[in-house]
């Protein structure tokens, strides 16, 4: 076995170790007591939804409960189970084994997820905004794109997860195992973090005090633009106006003003996108790219607009002079 997958399963060993010794002993029946109550009640539930790609047996078998969901799973350790796409807002899933599970696009919002084991699982563009993960094994998950916004993350095992384009902005991440998290395009605006653990076996804990863990390690959109041998005072007053010209054409994106530079055969303004709104990496990346020639495109108009101000100016400033000598009795030679 590689070094590397030695460790993972050792550190695997060891979390599922501390996982059993914090689980109550109190039986959990509350999963299923509510879902027996919103049949009665003819609410629909999410644990019972039908969509194409989510494995209708799994289904039924998760709405009788953890404890039931656990046994079928030990005793069925070589089927992985198909939860894609199932709204499972709400849902009780404290200490739940959803280990590898295909939860693809799933709904989790508002779910409790304690102490849950979803390590190797695939929640790519999974809904888990304000869910309680708090304590649960997330090593080597997949959550690109996912949406964890205002999740509680304090204590999570995150380790080689994969947080790309992921947004949690509003979580809280106190306490979380991130050892070699792939992060490139997460979004962590707001996020409280009072100290992680960058190691593999969460011995170092790192702390930072309030707004420095987004401040070190948020990875904003920059928007690059470009002024033409260099940027003149007028320009440089016009920046606050461009900022909410460029925000207009897409709604939900703030721009910041970051920078301003020379360069090279004139001078650079650099743009932050501090809020890119609800959309995914895939998507920032295509904004970022339309943005720069949007905003270049408006820097020319500027510019043109200035120069033809300039001319009207001078036209003005002409005729107000010749208007002058006229009335003050110039005569003017044939």
């Amino acid at each position: 076995m590689p070094k590397s997958s030695a460790y993972l399963h050792t550190l695997r060993t060891m979390i599922d170790m501390m996982l059993s010794e914090r689980r109550s002993w109190k039986k959990r029946t509350s999963a299923s007591a509510g879902i027996a109550s919103a049949l009665m009640a003819g609410r629909d539930i999410g644990f019972l939804s039908r969509t194409p790609m989510a494995d209708p047996n799994h289904l039924e078998i998760l709405a009788e409960g953890v404890e039931v969901w656990n046994r079928w799973r030990k005793a069925h350790p070589g089927t992985r189970p198909d939860l894609s796409f199932a709204n499972l807002h709400l849902a009780e899933l404290s200490e739940a084994n959803l280990r590898c599970a295909e939860l693809r696009g799933v709904d989790l919002s508002f779910a409790n997820l304690h102490l849950t084991d979803l390590s190797g699982a695939n929640l790519r563009r999974a809904n888990l905004s304000a869910a309680n993960l708090c304590g649960a094994n997330l090593i080597e998950v997949n959550l690109t794109e996912a949406d964890l916004s205002d999740a509680n993350l304090c204590r999570a095992f995150l380790q080689v997860a994969r947080l790309t384009g992921a947004r949690l902005g509003g979580a809280i991440l106190t306490d979380a195992g991130l050892f070699k998290t792939h992060r490139a395009g997460w979004f962590i605006q707001d996020v409280t973090c009072e100290a992680v653990y960058w190691d593999m076996w969460r011995k170092e804990r790192s702390e930072y005090d309030t707004g420095e863990f987004e401040r070190l390690f948020a990875e904003k959109t920059e928007i690059i633009l470009h002024y033409a041998d260099g940027i003149r005072p007028i320009e440089i007053a016009a920046l606050p106006a461009l900022l909410p010209d460029l925000e207009a054409d897409y709604p939900g994106c703030k721009l910041r003003l970051q920078s301003l530079a020379e360069a090279p055969g004139g001078a650079t303004v650099t743009l932050v996108v501090d809020d890119p709104g609800k959309r995914t990496h895939a998507e920032i990346e295509s904004v970022k790219a339309e943005l720069e020639i949007t905003g270049n495109q408006r820097i020319a108009w500027q510019r043109q607009a200035l120069r033809t101000a300039s001319k009207r100016e001078q036209a003005e400033r002409l005729y107000r002079m010749f208007s002058s000598e006229l009335e003050g009795g110039v005569t003017l030679s044939a």
